[in-house]
């Protein structure tokens, strides 16, 4: 992702709960107890839905069972979005709870806005139907947005994290972001294909590349198989879940990882 660099995490500090998983009862176990002891907070709609710890019980336990799913984005096959379906409620009542903190703030000065941070980026309201296809209406909202490059014209890229994509937008569209909505788990999770990559004289993705990809993913139902799970860290210390996964067909005739490595698209790792 341009201008912002990523650090893959091996262990997680016991208030962030989830790193690499080995023991699913334990981890499970643990949440569950963290959850209990939560404080509450005086505004009902944080009690209600800024709630961390049950969320991240939620999102622990779709690694444990298939779960329906869309990408929606694709920057590369390093770096793609998985958007989980069954987070729709999670996210209207996240836009929801964000809009009513951040709609009576003044907007931020393009000076202020730094690549790896959170904000309250306004946009059109997103909207999905049951197969995850983008609803636009005229309406406005506020969306969690993580600066991922700021441009010359005045505006900057920003990656939506409960959504996996990515909108433009002027300074006079993002706000500070408000206290407590950090601590609540993106609701898309990045994913990269594993075991595969670039060439060793190659600086990034060829377009033929990312392409193949987008092609395969338009012709053909996917599983994905998980063969790590970890988090990726923004410089400025934004947490974001990370895997690394196997994209197979679901009719078993193609595996995007090798087919890949097979065309001489990419380098096997």
């Amino acid at each position: 992702m341009k201008s912002l660099n990523f650090r893959q995490q091996t262990l997680i500090l016991d208030n962030n709960v989830l790193a690499i998983v080995e023991q699913h009862a334990d981890v499970l176990s643990a949440l569950i107890e963290k959850n209990k002891e939560c404080p509450k907070s005086g505004d009902d709609d944080l009690n209600n839905y800024i709630c961390p710890y049950r969320l991240l019980i939620r999102f622990y336990t779709f690694f444990q069972s298939p779960f329906p799913g869309t990408i929606l984005h694709i920057e590369n096959p390093s770096l793609f979005s998985l958007f989980p379906n069954c987070f729709d409620y999670e996210r209207c009542r996240m836009a929801e709870a964000l809009f009513k903190a951040a709609a009576h703030r003044d907007p931020i000065f393009m000076n202020d806005i730094h690549c790896g941070k959170l904000y309250a980026v306004m946009c059109n309201d997103l909207s999905f139907c049951y197969c995850g296809v983008h609803l636009y209406t005229k309406a406005k909202n506020f969306y969690r947005g993580l600066c991922v490059e700021k441009l010359n014209n005045g505006q900057a890229l920003f990656r939506l994290i409960d959504y996996g994509c990515t909108v433009t937008v002027g300074s006079n569209f993002v706000r500070p972001f408000p206290p407590g909505f950090d601590s609540v788990i993106a609701l898309s999770i990045d994913c990269k294909l594993d075991g595969v990559g670039i060439f060793s004289n190659d600086e990034e993705w060829s377009d033929e590349a990312i392409n193949y990809m987008k092609t395969a993913l338009r012709n053909y139902s996917f599983n994905v198989t998980v063969k790590q799970q970890y988090f990726a860290e923004s410089d400025f210390g934004v947490f974001l879940p990370f895997m690394s996964v196997v994209l197979k067909s679901s009719d078993d005739t193609m595996e995007m990882n090798s087919d890949l490595v097979e065309n001489g698209l990419a380098a096997a790792l």
